[in-house]
C-alpha cells in the first residue's frame, strides 16, 4: 500500500455519510498494485505494446498526478517526452484535476507549443460546467452538495494558480471574473483547514500583474529570497512560545528589529523538521499571512496562505532570526517567572 501526501485541508467524503464527511483526510492510500501499474504505463506507451496504456496513464495522472512514480520512471519520462506530454495534458482538463507536483514538472521542461497546451487545459477549468467533484486519488467528495460546490471551486482556483505559474495574460479576464464570482459568495466561516479562496486566486492574479508585489518570501534567481510585501504593510507581529500559549504582539520597535532580518534567509538543506514549538506569525494588509517555525539551531521553516493549493513548507538557513526569536521567547519566559 502506497500512501499519497498529506494534504493539509483535504476533505474527501464518501457516501458513509455526514458524520465521515466532516473528517479530514490526513492519508490517502493506494493499492500497490495500481502504484506498480502507474509505473509501467509510460514504457508501455512508448514502445506501443498496449493501445489501451494512453487512456490508463491519462486517468492516473489526473487521480495521482506524479506523486507515485519512483525516480526512475520520471527519468524515463524525461527522455521520452515527446511521447508522454499530451496525455499529461489531457489529465489535467476537466472533470480531472490539475497536480501542482505533475505542473511543475512538465512547466520545466515545457518549450513553445507545449506550454500553450498546457494553459488551454488550464483554462478550460475556468468556465468548464462541472457538476462532480474532481477525484483525488482514491476518493472523491460526493455529499453534502455545499461541500461538492466547495470541491469544484478550490479545483478552479488552483487552475487560476497554476496559470499564474505559466505567467498567461491571456488568463486574466476569466480570472477576474472568478474573482468577481467568488466576492458575490457568502463569506465563509472561519476554518483554518480550509484555503482562503478568494486570498488565493487574489494574489494570482497579482503574479500575473504584478508579481514584485504577489506572495511575501519567494525565491530569486541570486539563490536567496526577496521579500514581496513592505513593512508599511505589516498589520500585525505575533511571537508564540508554543502551541498552548497565546500570541503576543510585537511593539513597532521590535517589529522593525525582526523585520530588518527577514531579508537574510537562504534556502536550507532538506530536513525532516516542520516546526517547533516556538513561532512567528506576520498578519498583512489583504489577509496575506507569513509564519516562521523555529526548528533546529540556526534554521526556520517557511509558510504562508498565499496559495489554495497545497505546498511544501520551505526550510530556510537564517541564524539570526533563529537566535533573535529564541532571545525573545526566553525573556517572556524570565518575565512570566518573575511575575509569579
Amino acid at each position: 500500500m502506497r500512501f499519497l501526501p498529506r494534504h493539509p485541508f483535504a476533505t474527501a467524503l464518501t457516501l458513509a455519510g455526514f458524520l465521515l464527511c466532516a473528517l479530514a483526510v490526513h492519508a490517502n492510500p493506494v493499492p500497490d498494485e495500481t502504484a506498480k501499474d502507474f509505473n509501467a504505463l509510460p514504457g508501455q506507451v512508448v514502445e506501443g505494446v498496449d493501445k489501451a496504456a494512453a487512456a490508463r496513464l491519462q486517468r492516473y495522472f489526473g487521480l495521482f498526478g506524479i506523486d507515485l512514480l519512483d525516480p526512475g520512471t520520471l527519468q524515463y519520462m524525461d527522455r521520452h517526452f515527446n511521447a508522454i506530454k499530451p496525455i499529461m495534458v489531457a489529465s489535467q482538463r476537466p472533470p480531472m484535476a490539475p497536480r501542482y507536483r505533475l505542473q511543475d514538472w512538465y512547466r520545466a521542461r515545457a518549450q513553445g507549443a507545449d506550454r500553450d497546451s498546457m494553459m488551454s487545459a488550464l483554462r478550460a477549468w475556468l468556465t468548464a460546467p462541472v457538476h462532480q467533484a474532481p477525484q483525488g486519488g482514491m476518493m472523491r467528495t460526493t455529499w453534502p452538495p455545499e461541500a461538492v460546490e466547495r470541491e469544484i471551486l478550490t479545483t478552479r482556483v488552483a487552475a487560476a494558480e497554476f496559470l499564474s505559474d505559466w505567467q498567461d495574460r491571456s488568463a486574466l479576464p476569466q480570472l477576474r471574473a472568478l474573482a468577481a464570482q467568488l466576492r458575490a459568495r457568502p463569506a465563509p466561516m472561519a476554518n483554518e483547514f480550509e484555503p482562503d479562496l478568494a486570498l488565493g486566486l487574489s494574489v494570482a492574479i497579482q503574479r500575473i500583474e504584478d508579481p514584485s508585489h504577489a506572495g511575501f518570501l519567494v525565491a530569486n534567481e541570486r539563490g536567496g529570497f526577496d521579500l514581496h510585501r513592505s513593512l508599511a504593510e505589516v498589520r500585525s507581529m505575533e511571537l508564540r512560545a508554543s502551541n498552548d500559549r497565546p500570541w503576543l504582539a510585537l511593539d513597532s520597535l521590535q517589529t522593525r528589529e525582526v523585520w530588518s532580518m527577514l531579508s537574510a534567509c537562504r534556502p536550507a538543506p532538506a530536513s525532516n523538521w516542520e516546526g517547533g514549538p516556538c513561532s512567528l506569525r506576520i498578519q498583512f494588509q489583504g489577509g496575506l499571512r507569513a509564519e516562521f517555525w523555529l526548528t533546529e539551531p540556526g534554521r526556520v521553516t517557511y509558510h504562508d496562505n498565499a496559495r489554495a493549493t497545497y505546498r511544501p513548507t520551505i526550510k530556510l538557513l537564517n541564524a539570526a532570526l533563529h537566535d533573535d526569536l529564541v532571545s525573545r521567547v526566553d525573556a517572556e519566559a524570565r518575565a512570566l517567572e518573575r511575575a509569579r
